[in-house]
């Protein structure tokens, strides 16, 4: 906010149709700044003709408090400036926008003074990339560099060749026929006493995957690469439950109709489809992500069946 060439954008952006955005200064903007009785919103523009809060939320499921919005907006009721705001940047997708949202127009029903916003991060990319902040200034340079990657990421497309190569079994069994030779290598030279290192990958990965917990700490969900699954499936990526955690694998079992099992993983292959197209790495959250809220949440219904522990 230092920066004029940032500020007087992402304010406009912020207070859409303010006849006060060129006039805000700096030192007129603080943060966490605690309201009598109604909250800490993470920024707020105090100036003569306008007082704004701004409540920023980083992660698509963080949860607003019970201040956010009905203490900010009695806070905001108080007030007699000219120009009242209440302004949520969030990213897209934020799982509580459209509750928050519907209860601003509840609210506004008391005083139709108090003006609602809600501004994304991508519109603060925007900004940066409009004004080419991310070449002129190193600090905006580090901050784009932070922000972009979780908010606007390259999309991942896949070549036809490459999807060949990796919905086959060859591609797995070449990998792990480079990696017994290095064994086989390291064991004849072992009279030399080498130091194998690696950059904290191996050729050839028994898996490769993310781990999901519930609230009792039990492994529920893993998305990844698993190459017996590659290997008997030929898919390089898969996801599954935990069979021994009756509840998540019953609720798994009626979303994935044609799930197998391997060992204590009723697992599912993903399909080809899935990794053809502009934005792979989206396409596959759209389709397991509905599958994994409903799992780690199944694990606070009432199990009438037989209660297991992780494996």
């Amino acid at each position: 906010m230092r920066f004029t060439s940032f500020r007087r954008p992402l304010l406009a952006k912020l207070f859409p149709g303010s006849t006060c955005v060129d006039k805000i200064e700096y030192e007129e903007i603080d943060t966490q700044h605690t309201l009598d009785g109604s909250g800490r919103p993470d920024i707020v523009v105090d100036h003569d003709a306008i007082y704004a809060l701004v409540e920023i939320k980083v992660y698509t499921y963080r949860k607003p408090t019970e201040n956010q919005p009905t203490g900010y907006f009695h806070d905001l009721l108080k007030d007699k400036r000219k120009e009242r705001w209440l302004v949520f940047l969030v990213p897209k997708g934020w799982e509580f926008e459209k509750t928050v949202k519907w209860e601003l127009e509840l609210l506004k029903k008391e005083d139709r003074g108090v003006q609602t916003q809600f501004v994304y991060w991508e519109d603060v990319l925007d900004i940066i990339n409009e004004y080419k902040l991310q070449d002129l200034n190193p600090f905006f340079g580090d901050f784009y560099r932070l922000v972009k990657p979780r908010y606007r990421p390259d999309p991942i497309k896949f070549e036809t060749k490459e999807l060949d190569m990796m919905y086959s079994k060859e591609i797995p069994e070449a990998l792990l026929k480079l990696d017994k030779i290095i064994e086989q290598i390291q064991a004849k030279s072992s009279v030399y006493k080498p130091d194998r290192k690696h950059s904290g990958r191996k050729l050839y990965l028994e898996e490769d995957v993310l781990y999901f917990k519930n609230e009792k700490g039990e492994l529920v969900f893993f998305f990844g690469e698993w190459t017996k699954i590659w290997e008997e499936e030929k898919s390089p990526l898969c996801f599954g439950v935990n069979t021994e955690l009756k509840n998540e694998a019953r609720v798994f079992g009626s979303l994935i109709k044609d799930a197998k099992n391997y060992n204590n993983w009723s697992v599912k292959a993903v399909s080809r489809d899935d990794l053809e197209g502009e934005n792979a790495a989206e396409k596959i959250w759209e389709r397991i992500k509905p599958v994994l809220e409903a799992v780690i949440n199944a694990g606070s219904q009432v199990d009438t069946g037989e209660k297991t522990g992780s494996k």
